[in-house]
């Protein structure tokens, strides 16, 4: 007689696979003990997860799968069975993750940098335009404003030290310097220079994270206008952007500066 398998026994079968399995990795790692770095750099296709559940896979990207999921008060079971059932990103696309560190440098200076010098000015204009039509009943936008400002700011001036200093050091010890990088002494290991950015993007994480927190997580007002609705987008847009600059550095250029 033939026993048909129940939807429940699928679920634990999946879950049981996803404890002992990932592609890719060593198979005596279980994926709950990996850190969120890791799987991100593993699955790519994890990261618009992460970003749905506001799990920080960048800045926070040493944690495990099972801490995060903790902190956060998910099930990490959850979690285990959505990564399984999430398709796979369009394969048409360079994976940035492939490429060698030469070569991710120019990615993060071409995409991400721009971008931030980019975005970075339209989102201050539209909240300049928010600001002075609905502060006065929700003076939270100014702080919201100000915050952004900040960050701002504080990222112009960490992408000058990385295109500066960094970036330049990484190609020297690499053998590829430009003509007009700045030179560093013989011998010189980055983990200095590499903890120190690392810091900044702590700091740019808790900024957005702060954003978050005062919009009431980007919660809209009845009524709210086309402009604040696009100010939110830009944000969130900014923010997403932003995780994957700082996972492709903390998790994966810099990995490779320190081991120089």
């Amino acid at each position: 007689m033939i026993r048909h398998i129940n939807k429940y026994e699928i679920y634990q079968v999946k879950v049981i696979y996803l404890l002992c399995y990932l592609p890719k990795r060593n198979k005596m790692k279980t994926i709950k003990s990996l850190t969120i770095g890791e799987i991100a750099i593993e699955r790519p296709e994890s990261i618009a997860l992460f970003e749905k559940y506001q799990i920080d896979y960048c800045c926070g990207g040493k944690q495990t799968l099972e801490a995060a999921c903790e902190a956060k008060n998910i099930a990490v079971e959850k979690i285990l069975i959505e990564l399984q059932d999430i398709d796979s990103e369009d394969n048409t696309t360079k994976d940035p993750l492939q490429l060698q560190p030469i070569e991710l440098i120019e990615y993060i200076q071409d995409n991400h940098h721009q971008f931030i010098r980019t975005a970075g000015p339209v989102i201050l204009e539209t909240f300049s335009k928010v600001v002075d039509q609905h502060a006065r009943k929700h003076p939270f936008l100014t702080e919201m404003s100000t915050l952004f400002y900040e960050l701002h700011v504080d990222l112009l001036q960490h992408m000058l030290k990385e295109e500066k200093v960094l970036f330049p050091a990484i190609r020297q010890l690499m053998g590829a310097a430009k003509p007009d990088d700045m030179k560093i002494p013989d011998g010189m290991k980055l983990n200095f220079p590499v903890s120190n950015m690392e810091v900044e993007h702590e700091r740019a994480g808790r900024l957005m994270d702060e954003l978050r927190r005062i919009s009431g997580n980007y919660a809209l007002p009845e009524g709210s206008c086309i402009t604040w609705q696009n100010l939110y987008t830009q944000i969130d847009a900014f923010e997403k952007d932003l995780h994957r600059h700082v996972h492709l550095e903390n998790n994966v250029l810099f990995s490779a500066a320190i081991s120089l």
